[in-house]
């Protein structure tokens, strides 16, 4: 992973998370499994639901402006 960027739309409650993946990196995050995403993005999205004061009711994970996955807090 090479790095990230963070935007939040708080009049909406959403968090969009776009990951940068690094040029030599084996395996595409479009190509993880559902399974492989929510564990790997699931610490993220409570991280940021959880944060009280920016109200965030959906992440949304990109790669590249690319939507990979989003996820909706329970």
């Amino acid at each position: 992973m090479a790095g990230y960027r963070l935007k939040i739309d708080r009049d909406l409650g959403i968090a969009t998370v776009d990951l940068r993946a690094s040029g030599n990196s084996r395996q595409k995050l479009q190509n993880l499994s559902s399974c492989q995403m929510l564990g790997l993005f699931g610490g993220v999205r409570q991280t940021l639901t959880s944060y009280a004061p920016w109200q965030i009711k959906t992440v949304r994970f990109t790669e590249l402006g690319e939507d990979i996955l989003s996820t909706v807090r329970e």
